[in-house]
């Protein structure tokens, strides 16, 4: 639910909110022992709030944490395509 909410506000230019968001899901995520995969669909949502408001070297640590999180997987990245 965090991970489309956040995804929401991000395209409506909310990017603190989306933040905000991202933050609680990936709290509740940590918790949860299958929330690997929520956690990688939230990093990738950070990783586009971060990447739009300019902080590139935050959006490519997103990244690359997803990638570990998901090793030989392309979801990570995903939305470079």
């Amino acid at each position: 639910l965090y991970n489309l909410y956040a995804l929401a506000l991000t395209r409506h230019k909310r990017f603190g909110d989306a933040r905000r968001a991202v933050e609680r899901g990936l709290a509740i995520a940590a918790g949860q022992p299958d929330g690997r995969g929520l956690r990688v669909a939230l990093l990738r949502v950070r990783s586009e709030v971060e990447g739009a408001t300019g902080n590139f070297a935050a959006s490519l640590q997103d990244l690359r944490q997803a990638a570990e999180l998901a090793p030989g997987s392309a979801t990570p990245y995903d939305e470079m395509r």
